[in-house]
């Protein structure tokens, strides 16, 4: 009976663990509270504190990837009660899904070495790193993180703010998607682009670009939560709907002028936002082209412009240009215009067509020197059309034909640079046939015939032998007559019948004995060719003729410029036909002023030069403007004084024709000063009513209120910026007369550290600062020393204070015996790191003296 209950226990707790698993649950490791998590074994630890509800991650390198369905991290079941995550120095890297679903996580500590924070999927399904942390209000981020992947932070729909540091340089798909409570967005100067649906349904509604933004990416802060958007002169594009169904926004200003924009950006936005940005930019078309309204944020118009040509286009290469405003000088828009294309002229040409079938040609473009070779396969007549010209030893062919039935074969031309192929009709190959029986033999010169049965097709066939022609295997005779024509005479005498048979054998090429005839003339700088046949046995050889080498220019003919019309030098080559001329600029008109006809100005009258061209007929007539009176200071009298507004009169004498004449003299202008009345009668104590009033002519210009002096009771004080641990704050006075302002500054509160209960490897203690989560260590020896039995029963002060935040080690909010004690061990601790040190600094040392 009871090996019977033993059994079914078993198979209870079998199924018990069974269930278990297909549930994702893992009851062993429900009690731990510590294990590995390294994404290559254990070089990653994790451990959980459930009095303090902290999870810390220790160790080197990345932490493992987990998901939702066959891989929870192994801390998950205390996800919930997860108030505060440690991850310590060497960590390098959270993996996915690692905090995922931790709704009570408040504080969180990164590590320096920190470089990248995983996450993968889209909207549907992701697993980010800190995903779904509801109650993270602020993180920090350390300064050489590099990455933050897909969904990292989606759905912590507490996050207030967030600043991404410079060093990183890639922010992924949906980082912050769905965080709406992220109100303000500060990004660094190592992004280039914002990455795509990163704050998609995100609150966001300040945004501080990056030095080194240039892109904002689709959907980036699509249903985002400004009022207004200003977009900076340095970026250059603007993705798909990235600001889609923002129905807060009412205002877009974009700086640069040729900004380009993704179908429509705002869509799903309130209709009526205006679009601002320069006069004739791409923000004013997209504006008009969707039907916003646009305000240009410009002074000018733009109506009066000019191209200007920034690069100038090449051959290769396209150029651009700039719509320029005359009027401000404003660049209204860039833009690239087409290269202009080489314009190839023939440099050389030969015809080749006899040889391998194909004509040469050089060309090269007149403006920027690029030369082109081609090779052209030349095509020739065939029964109704054209085929091309194949030469024996420069092609080669594939397929074939049947016994009895024609088949085709492809030619490919083996000439470099052309590989041209052409199929041809080919006859029927005939049968093959491997055994005969000769009916009747042949002789030297009668034929003979046989039959057999063809190996490929079975056919019978009947054919000819071939006579088997004379066998000259008997020499008779040999005659040496290489000195005369450059061959041996071979006399031979067939073996079968007796005939006679002389043989040549060409042994040299003997001038006169053989003919030339030049295929292609060598020009500058392509060889020729030259084919000699023998005379005596018709033997062929071909010899190439080398070209001339250079152009050798020659002056052919001249044409002097004049003034007005250019000249010309034209050259032929020596050595061919080549001809180029070379132009000579007109000279243009040498004009020298004339000896007469020439009228001098006087002072009220203008004159003329005349001038002639020295070279020509040509001539010219300047006008000179009057000389205008000089005036003979002796003789000026003032006719009327010139006042604050009016202008005065001068009378005075031409020192040049003695006419008298007048000079109007400007206005003086008011000298003004300010005169001040108190308004305190007026109940407008600590200000003036200013009068402007001129000293000479006691004009009053129009007066105005002054604030003077700040009255107790007279201006409101709010807030401005809140002082942080170490960042002044200041609080703004309001005059409630006048709107006038001013700051007054708020010190830095200072630090409230707290003992982490940990030091670092030189036996200092660790500190985080509770408000801003600074980390910083002191020397317990340092903190000692700070130690004063007066502060017994206090609780710990900020660092603007004094140092006591740094006295309560058991973080219990008093400084008490206990903490004593702990700084106590902590700096003996430090002591016997730093004398077993330098015990081994010096053990070193008598080791390297006993080595020597």
């Amino acid at each position: 009976m009871k090996v019977r209950c033993k059994k079914i226990f078993s198979l209870f707790l079998s199924a018990v663990f069974i269930i278990s698993a297909l549930l994702g649950y893992n009851m062993l490791a429900a009690a731990a509270t510590e294990g590995n998590c390294g994404a290559n074994g254990n070089n990653a630890q994790w451990s959980y504190d459930s009095s303090t509800g902290t999870l810390t991650i220790s160790g080197t390198g990345a932490t493992k990837n987990y998901n939702a369905a066959l891989s929870q991290a192994p801390w998950d079941t205390y996800k919930p009660n997860i108030t505060k995550i440690v991850v310590e120095e060497g960590i390098t890297e959270i993996g996915n899904y690692n905090f995922y679903n931790c709704v009570a996580l408040t504080d969180v500590s990164l590590p320096s070495t920190l470089t990248t924070l995983s996450g993968s999927g889209t909207m549907e399904v992701s697993y980010g790193c800190f995903q779904n942390c509801t109650s993270l209000e602020t993180i920090s981020l350390p300064e050489n993180l590099t990455t933050i992947k897909n969904c990292v932070f989606k759905d912590c729909t507490s996050l207030k703010k967030i600043t991404l540091p410079d060093s990183l340089t890639t922010l992924s798909y949906g980082a912050f998607s769905n965080c709406s409570a992220l109100t303000a967005v500060v990004f660094g100067d190592g992004l280039t682009s914002t990455g795509q649906n990163v704050f998609y349904n995100a609150g966001v509604k300040n945004i501080t670009w990056g030095n080194n933004m240039t892109a904002i990416d689709s959907y980036a802060f699509f249903g985002c939560g400004m009022t207004s958007v200003n977009i900076p002169n340095e970026i250059v594009s603007i993705g798909t709907r990235a600001f889609a169904n923002c129905t807060f926004m009412t205002t877009v200003t974009v700086n640069n002028a040729n900004c380009s924009f993704s179908g429509d950006p705002f869509n799903g936005s309130n209709q009526t936002v205006t679009i601002c940005g320069h006069k004739l930019s791409t923000a004013e078309t997209y504006a008009t082209k969707y039907s916003y309204q646009f305000k240009s944020i410009d002074d000018c118009d733009h109506t009066n412009t000019e191209t200007v040509v920034k690069i100038e286009p090449t051959c290769t290469v396209k150029g651009v240009s700039q719509t320029v405003c005359n009027d401000c000088g404003f660049i209204v828009s860039e833009y690239e215009t087409d290269a202009l294309g080489h314009n190839m002229k023939q440099i050389d040409y030969l015809d080749n067509t006899e040889v391998d079938g194909h004509i040469y040609e050089s060309t090269e473009c007149s403006r920027c020197g690029y030369t082109k070779d081609t090779i052209e396969h030349q095509r020739a007549a065939s029964g109704s059309g054209f085929v091309y010209k194949w030469v024996d030893g420069y092609y080669t062919t594939s397929g074939s034909a049947t016994c009895t039935e024609s088949g085709t074969v492809t030619y490919t031309c083996t000439v470099e640079g052309c590989g041209k192929r052409e199929p041809h009709v080919v006859a029927s190959l005939g049968h093959t046939v491997e055994s005969w029986n000769v009916t009747q033999e042949p002789t030297c010169t009668e034929a003979g015939s046989r039959t057999g049965v063809c190996t490929v097709c079975g056919a019978t066939v009947t054919e000819n032998i071939a006579a088997t022609g004379h066998d000259y295997s008997i020499l008779i005779e040999d005659v040496d007559n290489t000195t005369t024509d450059g061959h041996i005479y071979h006399v031979y005498e067939c073996s079968a019948c007796g005939e006679q048979s002389t043989q040549y054998e060409h042994v040299k090429w003997v001038e006169g004995n053989y003919d030339s005839t030049v295929i292609t003339n060598p020009t500058c700088t392509i060889d020729g060719l030259r084919r000699d046949t023998c005379k005596v046995c018709s033997t062929t050889r071909n010899v190439t003729l080398a070209a001339n080498g250079q152009h050798e220019w020659e002056e052919t003919s001249r044409t002097e410029p004049t003034c007005t019309v250019a000249g010309r030098i034209n050259y032929q080559c020596k050595n061919c036909t080549r001809t180029k001329y070379e132009t000579i600029e007109a000279l243009g008109h040498d004009y020298v002023k004339a000896e007469s006809g020439n009228q001098e100005p006087t002072c009220t009258e203008s004159g003329y030069y005349v001038y002639k061209c020295s070279r020509c007929s040509a001539s010219k007539q300047e006008t000179q403007p009057a000389l205008g009176h000089t005036p003979d200071e002796t003789t000026r009298q003032i006719a009327t004084e010139a006042t604050c507004e009016e202008t005065g009169l001068d009378v005075v004498v031409c020192a040049v024709c003695g006419v008298t004449y007048e000079i109007v003299t400007p206005a003086l202008g008011h000298n003004f000063i300010e005169n001040e009345t108190d308004l305190t009668n007026e109940n407008k104590p600590g200000h003036v009513l200013v009068t402007p009033t001129c000293i000479r002519c006691k004009y009053s210009d129009t007066a105005y209120m002054r604030h003077k002096t700040w009255i107790e009771g007279y201006y409101t004080t709010e807030n401005g910026l809140s002082p942080t641990c170490s960042v002044d704050g200041y609080t703004k006075d309001t005059c409630t007369i006048c709107g006038e302002t001013r700051r007054n500054p708020v010190p830095a509160i200072g630090h409230l550290y707290k003992y982490t209960g940990r030091t670092n490897s030189s036996g200092a203690m660790i500190y985080f600062c509770s408000s801003c989560a600074l980390t910083t260590t002191k020397s317990p020896a340092e903190v000692f020393s700070a130690w004063d039995i007066k502060y017994v029963g206090t609780a710990p002060k900020r660092t603007v204070s004094d140092n006591t935040c740094y006295l309560d080690a058991d973080k219990n909010g008093i400084i008490n015996v206990k903490d004593y004690a702990i700084i106590s061990k902590a700096k003996k601790a430090e002591a016997a790191l730093a004398e077993e040190s330098t015990s081994n600094s010096e053990s070193q040392t008598e080791t390297t003296e006993t080595q020597e």
